[in-house]
C-alpha cells in the first residue's frame, strides 16, 4: 500500500524519454516476463475428469467463430459466426459440424478427461469404455485463421480394427422461444443451406436467398465421405490408431468478398495439421504478448481474471461485428449487441490493458454517423427541436447501428456518455492522435450537441434537467436522474476539452461549458439522490437494485473532481445496504459499483461489490451466469467489467495523471504487474511485496521514462518538441 507518511507536496522532476536506467531488479523482474506468463496461462486451464452433460459446456472461439463445444469432444453441435445473421437484429446458429457413433455408450465411460488451454484455446478430449475402444480428439479455432475450425480424431481401437463415424454437417434452420430466458431450441425443418458433394472428401454449404447474411461453408475430411440416407449425414470410417482430420471453414459476404471465395479458399489446399495449429498457437501468442500481465494473492480472483481474459478473447474483436451478452455461448436477446454491455466494457479493458487493436475494432463498429443521427431525432423532436448534427446511440443494436426504438431500456441515455467514454479511452491510452480525430471529437461533439438539444431550462431551481428517461437501473423513469445528469454534465464538459485542444468549434464549445457548469445534480446535505426529490425510499437489491450512482465514478472519470467525495461515500454506504450488500444482483452492476468505490480509493468496500462474481458462477465453477438465479452462462459484461476492475486496483490514469497501486485491497500485500496502459501512450509496471511497493517503471514506446520506488501520483506533460514528460508529485 502507499506509505501514509507521504505528504502531497508537490515536488517537480520532469523526465524526458530514455533518460532514466532501469535497476538490476527490475531487468531481471522484466525478462522474467515472458515466464510469469506462461506460468500464468498454464496454471489457470479448465480440466474435466467427469462426462457430466449436465454441466455446462465449455466455450471457444476465435473471435469470428465460436460455440459450446461438446462434453464428448467429437464437435460442436451449434456453431455461431459473428457474421452470420438472419434479420438485422437475429444472429443464428450454424447447427453442426459434429461427429457421433451410436455403438459408443457413454454411460459405460471407463476413463474421460477433457481440458480446454486458456493459453491456446485447444480444446483436448480423451474417451475410453468398458466395453469399446476409445478416442482422443483435439479441437480448435483457428485465431491465424478465424474462418476455420479443425477437428482431429484419433482412433484408440487396435491396429488393424476399424469402425464407421457420422457427420452432422449445417443444413436446417431452427427457432427459438421469444420470452426470456425461456430460449428453448425448436426445429423448423427449414433448410437454409443447399449441399453440394465437392469431391469425395469435400462438402459444401450455401445459403438460400432469405437470410441476411449470404454465408458459405466447406467441410474438407482427411478421409473420404460416403453419403448416407440424409443430406446433412456424411460417414467416414476409420482405423485403429490413425487420426482423421475434419476441416471446415466458414465464409461471409459481409467483408467485402464472395462469401463463396472465402469458404473455398479458407480450406487448406495442403493440409498439415501440425502447421496449422503452430500458426494458430503463435497467433494466440500474439494476443497475449498485446496485453498487461499481472500476478494476485488472491488465487480466485486470480484465476478469474485469467480466464475472464480467454473468454474475452474468444469473442471479443471481431473484425466487422460486435460481441452479443453471451457470444458464442447461447442465444439470448438472438445474440445482438448491447452498447454498454459486451462490446463497450470489452473495449475499455482491452484498451486499458495495452491491446488497443481489438479495442478499436469495436470502437469503429460503434461509429455510424447516419445511424446516430437517425436514433437522436426521436428524442430532440420530441421537444419540437431539431439538430441534425446531434448524435446518440442505441441499446440494443441493429446491425446497421440503429436504435430500435419503441423498447423501454432504449431510454437509457446515460449510454451517450458511456461509448465516448470508450472513444476518450482508446484515444488517450494509445497516444493516437489520428483516431482522436476521426472518431473521439466528433462522436464527442455529437453527443454534446445531443445534451444541448434536450436540456431543459428549470427556473425554479435555475439549473438544466432532463426529464422523460430511463436510469441504468430499469424499472427508474423520473425526471432529473442522478445517472443521466451526470452523464450530461460530464459528455458536454469533455466536449468543450477536446474543442478547446483542437481550437475548433468555438462557439459551441461555449454553450457546452455553459450547461455543464449549470447542470442540477440530484443531492441533500448528505449523500446523492437517485432523482430530483428522492427520498430514499425506493427498494434496491434484487437484479436491477440502485445502480445510478456508478456515474459517479466510471466510467467519467474527469468528473470525480467536481464530486463531494465524503458524500459520495456516504451514498454508497446507505446504498450497500439497500442493495442487500449486492447479492442477487447482475455481477457486471455490482462490479461497476466497485469500480466507482475504487475511484474513490475505497478498495475494501469495492471487494464487497466484486465478490459477487462468485455468487453468480454456474455449479461447475466454469463461468460466470448473469446473476446468481444461473441464467445465461458465459454473460461475456461480466468478464470484462470484472478485469477492468482488477486493472483500477493496480492503475488508474486520467486528467493526464498516473496514479499506480491506487487502490489495492489491504488483505492483498503481494502484487505485480507489467505493461498496463495509462493516457498520453505511457506504459505500467510495478511490483509490491509485503504490502510494500518496491518499484515502478514508466515507459513509453519501449522508452525507460522513469523509474521509482514508491506509488507517487505522476503527472503527464508534453513539451512542444512532443517529448513526453512525466513530473512526480510528492
Amino acid at each position: 500500500m502507499k506509505n501514509p507518511k507521504i505528504l502531497p507536496i508537490l515536488l517537480i522532476v520532469a523526465v524526458v524519454a530514455g533518460c532514466s536506467k532501469p535497476s538490476t531488479d527490475t531487468v531481471m523482474e522484466e525478462n522474467n516476463l515472458d515466464a510469469l506468463r506462461n506460468e500464468l496461462l498454464t496454471k489457470y486451464k479448465f480440466e474435466r475428469t467427469r462426462f457430466d452433460t449436465s454441466v455446462v459446456a465449455l466455450l471457444s472461439g476465435n473471435k469470428e467463430l465460436g460455440g459450446l463445444v461438446n462434453h464428448d469432444g467429437l464437435g460442436i453441435d451449434e456453431l455461431w459466426s459473428a457474421a452470420f445473421w438472419k434479420k438485422p437484429h437475429k444472429r443464428v446458429p450454424l447447427y453442426g459440424p459434429s461427429v457421433r457413433n451410436e455403438k459408443l455408450d457413454y454411460e459405460k465411460i471407463s476413463n474421460y478427461h477433457q481440458s480446454l488451454s486458456i493459453k491456446d484455446g485447444l480444446l483436448k478430449t480423451k474417451v475410453e469404455f468398458e466395453n469399446a475402444p476409445g478416442y482422443e480428439t483435439e479441437m480448435f479455432f483457428s485465431v491465424s485463421n478465424p474462418n476455420l475450425l479443425v477437428l482431429q480424431l484419433k482412433d484408440l481401437g487396435e491396429e488393424g480394427s476399424q469402425r464407421s463415424w457420422d457427420l452432422q454437417i449445417p443444413m436446417n434452420n431452427s427457432e427459438y422461444t421469444s420470452w426470456w430466458p425461456l430460449y428453448t431450441r425448436h426445429e423448423t425443418g427449414e433448410a437454409i443451406f443447399t449441399i453440394k458433394r465437392v469431391n469425395k472428401n469435400q462438402v459444401s454449404g450455401q445459403t438460400k436467398e432469405s437470410f441476411l447474411s449470404p454465408t458459405s461453408y466447406q467441410l474438407y475430411c482427411s478421409t473420404p465421405l460416403s453419403e448416407t440416407n440424409r443430406d446433412d449425414i456424411y460417414s467416414f470410417t476409420t482405423n485403429g490408431g490413425d487420426s482423421v482430420q475434419i476441416y471446415f471453414t466458414v465464409g461471409s459476404g459481409w467483408y467485402g468478398k464472395d462469401h463463396q471465395w472465402v469458404a473455398e479458399n479458407s480450406v487448406p489446399i495442403n493440409t498439415n495439421y501440425n502447421l496449422l495449429l503452430k500458426a494458430h498457437q503463435l497467433a494466440w501468442k500474439k494476443d497475449w504478448e498485446e496485453m498487461a500481465v499481472i500476478s494476485l494473492p488472491d488465487k480466485k480472483y486470480e484465476s478469474l481474471l485469467y480466464r475472464s481474459l480467454f473468454w474475452m478473447l474468444c469473442t471479443s474483436g471481431s473484425e466487422k461485428f460486435l460481441p452479443a451478452e453471451c457470444q458464442f455461448g447461447n442465444s439470448t436477446w438472438w445474440m445482438i449487441p448491447f452498447s454498454y454491455g459486451s462490446a463497450g466494457w470489452s473495449a475499455k479493458a482491452y484498451a486499458m490493458l495495452g491491446h488497443h487493436e481489438l479495442a478499436q475494432k469495436m470502437a469503429v463498429e460503434h461509429f455510424k454517423p447516419t445511424a446516430l443521427v437517425k436514433n437522436a431525432a426521436p428524442y430532440i423532436e420530441k421537444y419540437d427541436r431539431e439538430n441534425k448534427q446531434a448524435f446518440s446511440f442505441a441499446h440494443m443494436i441493429d446491425i446497421d447501428g440503429v436504435s430500435r426504438h419503441g423498447k423501454c431500456c432504449d431510454r437509457q441515455r446515460h449510454i451517450d456518455a458511456f461509448i465516448p467514454a470508450m472513444f476518450h479511452i482508446l484515444a488517450n491510452y494509445s497516444d493516437d492522435n489520428e483516431f482522436m480525430l476521426q472518431y473521439t471529437y466528433p462522436v464527442f461533439r455529437g453527443a454534446a450537441e445531443f445534451w444541448k438539444s434536450i436540456a431543459h431550462w428549470n427556473d425554479t431551481i435555475e439549473a438544466y434537467t432532463y426529464k422523460d428517461l430511463l436510469s441504468v437501473s430499469e424499472t427508474l423513469e423520473r425526471n432529473s436522474l442522478l445517472d443521466i445528469m451526470l452523464s450530461a454534465k460530464w459528455e458536454l464538459m469533455m466536449a468543450a476539452r477536446y474543442a478547446d485542444k483542437l481550437g475548433v468549434d468555438k462557439e459551441l464549445s461555449k454553450e457546452w461549458k455553459h450547461i455543464s457548469e449549470n447542470i442540477f445534480i440530484p443531492e441533500n446535505e448528505e449523500i446523492y439522490l437517485q432523482f430530483r426529490g428522492d427520498k430514499s425510499k425506493l427498494e434496491g437489491g434484487g437484479y436491477i437494485g440502485i445502480r445510478g450512482h456508478v456515474y459517479l465514478g466510471y466510467p467519467n472519470r474527469e468528473i470525480i473532481p467536481y464530486m463531494d467525495k465524503e458524500k459520495v461515500a456516504n451514498t454508497f454506504d446507505l446504498n450497500f445496504q439497500r442493495n442487500n450488500e449486492g447479492k442477487d444482483m447482475i455481477a457486471f452492476v455490482t462490479n461497476w459499483m466497485g469500480l466507482t468505490e475504487l475511484y474513490y480509493k475505497r478498495p475494501d468496500k469495492a471487494m464487497q461489490y466484486l465478490e459477487n462474481n462468485f455468487n453468480c458462477m454456474d455449479p461447475s465453477n466454469t463461468t460466470i451466469c448473469e446473476d446468481s438465479t444461473g441464467i445465461n452462462p458465459y454473460f461475456n459484461t461480466n468478464y470484462s467489467s470484472y478485469v477492468i476492475s482488477i486493472v483500477s486496483m493496480l492503475v488508474q490514469s486520467y486528467n493526464l495523471e498516473i496514479d499506480a497501486f491506487p487502490a489495492v485491497p489491504t488483505a492483498w500485500q503481494n502484487v505485480e504487474f507489467y505493461n498496463l496502459a495509462a493516457e498520453n501512450g505511457v506504459k505500467v509496471s510495478g511490483k509490491m511485496e509485503n504490502g510494500e511497493v518496491k518499484w515502478v517503471t514508466y515507459q513509453k514506446n519501449g522508452k525507460k521514462l522513469l523509474e521509482t520506488k514508491e506509488a507517487v501520483k505522476i503527472k503527464i506533460e508534453v513539451d512542444d518538441d512532443g517529448n513526453t514528460k512525466l513530473i512526480r508529485q510528492l
